[in-house]
């Protein structure tokens, strides 16, 4: 007698499951976009970084030196704070800056969020002593411009607008102070401008090509490249009229 054979069992095969099924069972696009803001999310902590450490020294209004310690040891940092800009030590204020931000900062402990080292290696960020924002207090105070061809924030230009308007710090001067940064284009050659009248309306002139906005124009405090001037700098709007 043979031996049974052992019989196969076979099994139908499984129906290829239409894409539109699969599209219903596997939200794909919510899947991408849920993927897609988790890597942003991480990307935003990732660029960002602090460090707490001393203030040992002051450069001017808007670089200081700290000391850092970590695990690693002891090491100093050049800050610059950013988004604003201070007068050179050569031009008029420069010294009164420099003090502004010693009273406020020396000797301290202070934190530094920062995204970015500039070409001359130093760490750019923000400033922090407590709960004080440094770099907004320098611009509040009138020792600052807002640096509006590295930043857009609305409250250091509300807080340059506000401390042209109060005269305080260096808006003082009688004549229309020059921003370090042409300052330092003209080779750091002194430059006056003319007096700007009391209540004059303030306009903003963009440097890129010279047009003056007044603030009821689309464009004021909304170009790449400006900052608030006098009524009679540039050349008027062709939309507003300056």
């Amino acid at each position: 007698m043979r031996p049974a054979q052992a019989q196969r069992l076979v099994l139908p095969a499984a129906p290829l499951t239409p894409p539109t099924a699969l599209a219903t069972i596997l939200p794909m696009p919510r899947v991408r976009s849920s993927l897609i803001l988790v890597g942003s999310c991480l990307a935003m902590f990732a660029a960002a970084a602090e460090f707490a450490g001393k203030v040992v020294g002051v450069s001017d209004g808007d670089t200081i030196t700290v000391l850092k310690v970590d695990g690693t040891g002891k090491s100093t940092v050049k800050v610059r704070l950013a988004g604003i800009d201070t007068p050179e030590s050569s031009q008029d204020h420069g010294a009164k800056a420099k003090q502004a931000i010693s009273a406020k900062v020396f000797g301290k402990t202070v934190r530094v969020v920062y995204t970015e080292h500039d070409r001359y290696g130093r760490t750019v960020g923000d400033v922090y002593a407590g709960e004080e924002w440094i770099n907004l207090q320098m611009v509040a105070e009138g020792w600052a411009w807002h640096y509006t061809h590295f930043s857009d924030d609305k409250r250091l230009a509300q807080a340059e607008e506000e401390a042209r308007r109060a005269r305080i710090g260096l808006w003082t001067d009688p004549n229309e102070p020059v921003p370090p940064w042409e300052h330092r284009q003209a080779g750091k050659k002194r430059v006056t401008r003319p007096a700007t009248p009391e209540g004059a309306p303030l306009h903003w002139l963009n440097t890129s090509n010279g047009t003056r906005h007044n603030r009821n124009c689309k464009h004021f405090q909304n170009t790449k490249r400006g900052r608030l001037c006098g009524p009679n700098e540039g050349r008027p709007c062709g939309v507003c009229g300056g």
